[in-house]
């Protein structure tokens, strides 16, 4: 065992090109550092990241792990040369530990770093960061102007170190530079100030919902590119990678100063400003206030706008406020009288009732004179003295050009006025709510002296009436007008709180509502198959549609008869689905089970003999089913679906579509550079089929899981509804492929109400 691990490190040492027994002087060779090391220090943020000359960075290597302090672990750090020449009896120690490092890492982790390494000298990715940079301990000493790699030595990841070590040892002509981040590096200062970087950061996650990455980024001339990497919400709740690039000071400073100045409005006067922000064509950051895009040399222009349109609606406002005020007093001299009105009625009323309770107070009351006329309020109101007219003063002062304070302080009038406005609204809304009020109580009171007046034609009649007029009364007032509807509130689809209820939901509905033969259905549209069905389902084939029929059967035998060869296929006519026993069993969604997944060749019953013919009867079959199956099945509350399709594709000239429950899976897998995404909003009690697990396995077991824990699709059929577009809308996202290169994909949004 001994031999072979030495045969191991021989392998490796080899591999590096290191020659213990003759240590290259430049290895042997240092001078102290001279770093420091401050009291305040953030080492898993990096902030700086540039291309260095393998050559110049010595390799430290210290006893301690990444966690131990970084005062510590640098007081602690030998030269790498103390680890490779074992002369004394310290040196034998470390190098026998620098031997077990070696023996940890592996050539496939160096060949790794290797080819991370070679990428990245010919793109630096959109996140500057790349999947081994937290690996590399570079530090700079800038007494010395020295770079140099701290290598803790009981952590278990070494292949940078040796990767490093490699490439040193190997021509020191080729000049070989590696992209790595600086430790312990702060900002330069050289674009943005270590304050406004720190502000610009709060700024972003106003806008962006999320904290942003900024970085330092030099190439590999040395020149500087100030990054700041994030995600931010491009619809609904999809996010996308962003890249913001300034290659020079003036720029930084207009996109900070620009990024401020919004900040400061949507903090500051929240009511009238709300900006949002949209990936553009080059991965980075535009901002928007509505549908217009903002930039600092508009920004003049927008301010200038702006404190203009807010003076007219101040304007506005105070005269909507004058109106409001007059109207206010008019009802509260109307309301004054109403009150003098029903009082008087009030009076009348009480004497009635005091009188009826004796026989001398019943007399009294009759051979009393009538009663008095109503009293005329409109005359009395034009007997008002008039208003003065109240001027509309507001204080401006127009100028060519207007500052971000004059901006906000205008704003801030403009809430004065508006809160104004509103609570005189509230006040008139109030007094016409009493006013009518009292107009039915005057009315109530009115009738009320109008019957006792009825009966005061003989003293025997009144004298009737005043004794059985025991239960009448004055009524209260009522509110006039139709009564208003309940709204009642409904269910609305949540994927992260209701997927899970309704998956199971329509699985159990899907199973108790639907025959075997209309799950299979569903299933056969799963497939390639759906190409056919479609085509196969217009009344009139067209040559187009013939040759997708043809098309499609030719494919799935030819698959049927690779699958057969294989052996993927099981003899199935005899065990239908029961192929398996008992003890197979499998999971899914972290749940056992014993059923067995269906067999698209079983279900359209594919053989090697089998008719174009013979395959569409059994396609006519499905179409059949399915139209059965929507007729048993709909959906439980409103929700939306979103599918997505090239710009060329129209999805509302479509029978069958399979549609997802989310945005983001819909765009998951689609990689072309202009997309349309459909959104349909389905309303409760729609037809809709669910790819549930029923429809993925046969349970003849009984023992499948409730759920949609293999596909959340939902199937449309478009001809049973009618679209009617709310909306459209376009944005861009960014997509890191998985040859690490980014795509910049634009999409189409297309929104529909069905009916």
């Amino acid at each position: 065992m001994a031999r072979i691990k030495k045969e191991d490190i021989e392998k490796k040492l080899e591999y590096i090109g290191l020659d213990l027994e003759n240590i290259p002087s430049f290895l042997t060779q240092y001078d102290p550092l001279g770093f420091h090391v401050g009291n305040t220090y953030d080492e898993k943020k990096y902030r700086v990241y540039r291309y260095i000359p393998i050559e110049d960075i010595k390799i430290f290597i210290s006893p301690t792990d990444r966690t131990e302090e970084l005062r510590e672990r640098y007081k602690l750090a030998s030269p790498i040369a103390t680890y490779l020449v074992p002369d004394t009896e310290e040196g034998i120690e470390k190098h026998t530990r620098f031997l077990n490092m070696l023996k940890q890492v592996s050539i496939a982790e160096i060949e790794g770093i290797e080819e991370e390494q070679k990428e990245l000298q010919e793109k630096i990715p959109l996140e500057v960061k790349f999947p081994h940079h937290y690996e590399w301990q570079i530090f700079y000493a800038e007494a010395t102007d020295t770079y140099f790699m701290l290598v803790p030595e009981k952590e278990e990841q070494y292949a940078c170190l040796f990767y490093l070590l490699k490439k040193q040892l190997e021509n020191k002509k080729r000049k070989t530079k590696i992209f790595v981040p600086i430790s312990y590096v702060g900002y330069s200062a050289e674009f943005l100030r270590k304050s406004e970087i720190v502000d610009l950061e709060n700024y972003l996650w106003l806008f962006t919902n999320d904290w942003p990455q900024i970085y330092e980024v030099y190439d590999k001339k040395g020149v500087m590119s100030l990054q700041i990497v994030g995600d931010t919400v491009i619809y609904e709740k999809i996010k996308s990678i962003y890249n913001i690039k300034f290659t020079s000071r003036e720029k930084a400073v207009e996109e900070y100063k620009l990024i401020k100045a919004l900040f400061i409005l949507q903090t500051e006067v929240a009511n009238e400003f709300s900006f949002h922000a949209k990936i553009n064509n080059y991965g980075g950051l535009d901002f928007y206030f509505q549908d217009k895009k903002l930039t600092y040399s508009l920004l003049p222009e927008f301010l200038k706008e702006q404190t203009e349109n807010i003076y007219k609606k101040i304007v506005t406002t105070s005269k909507d406020i004058v109106e409001f005020t007059r109207k206010l007093s008019k009802l509260k001299e109307i309301s004054a009288m109403r009150d003098l009105e029903y009082l008087s009625k009030e009076k009348q009323i009480t004497t009635y009732l005091d009188c009826r309770k004796s026989f001398f107070g019943k007399v009294k009351y009759f051979f009393k004179s009538g009663r008095k006329k109503k009293d005329d309020v409109l005359e009395k109101l034009q007997k008002r003295k008039k208003e003065e007219q109240v001027k509309v003063e507001v204080e401006f002062t127009q100028k060519e050009a207007y500052t971000l304070e004059d901006l906000v302080t205008i704003c801030k009038q403009l809430e004065e006025k508006v809160l104004e406005y509103k609570n005189l609204r509230l006040d008139v809304e109030a007094q016409e709510k009493k006013i009518e009020m009292m107009e039915k109580k005057i009315e109530n009171a009115e009738t009320y002296l109008e019957e006792i007046e009825n009966h005061k034609k003989s003293i025997f009649e009144f004298w009737k009436f005043a004794n059985k007029d025991n239960d009448l009364g004055l009524n209260p007032g009522e509110k006039r007008g139709e009564e208003q509807p309940l709204h009642t509130l409904k269910k609305v689809f949540e994927y992260e709180e209701d997927m899970e209820t309704l998956a199971k939901k329509m699985d159990d509905k899907q199973r108790r509502k639907l025959s075997k033969e209309e799950l299979d259905s569903i299933f056969v549209t799963k497939t390639e198959t759906l190409k056919a069905l479609n085509a196969l389902r217009k009344p009139a084939q067209t040559k187009q549609e013939q040759e997708i029929v043809l098309h499609c059967f030719q494919t799935i035998l030819e698959e049927f008869k690779k699958a057969k060869k294989n052996a993927e296929i099981v003899d199935i006519d005899i065990f239908g689905g029961m192929s398996e026993d008992k003890r197979k069993i499998k999971i899914l969604a972290n749940k056992k089970h014993r059923e067995v997944e269906k067999n698209i060749y079983s279900i359209l019953g594919i053989h090697e003999k089998i008719e174009e013919e013979q395959y569409k009867e059994v396609l006519k079959q499905v179409l059949y089913n399915l139209q059965k199956a929507y007729e048993k099945v709909t959906t439980p509350y409103p929700l939306s679906l979103y599918k997505a399709g090239s710009p060329e594709e129209d999805v509302t000239n479509m029978d069958y579509c399979i549609f997802h429950l989310t945005p983001e899976k819909a765009l998951e897998k689609e990689l072309d550079k202009e997309l349309n995404l459909y959104r349909l909003n389905i309303e409760e009690g729609m037809p809709l089929l669910f790819f549930t697990n029923s429809t993925f396995y046969d349970n003849v077991n009984q023992t499948l899981p409730l759920g949609m824990d293999v596909a959340e699709d939902v199937l449309v059929d478009m001809s049973k509804f009618e679209l009617e577009e709310v909306k459209q809308d376009s944005f861009r996202m960014n997509c890191v492929q998985k040859d690490n290169t980014i795509l910049n994909k634009k999409i189409n949004v297309y929104e529909y109400n069905v009916h």
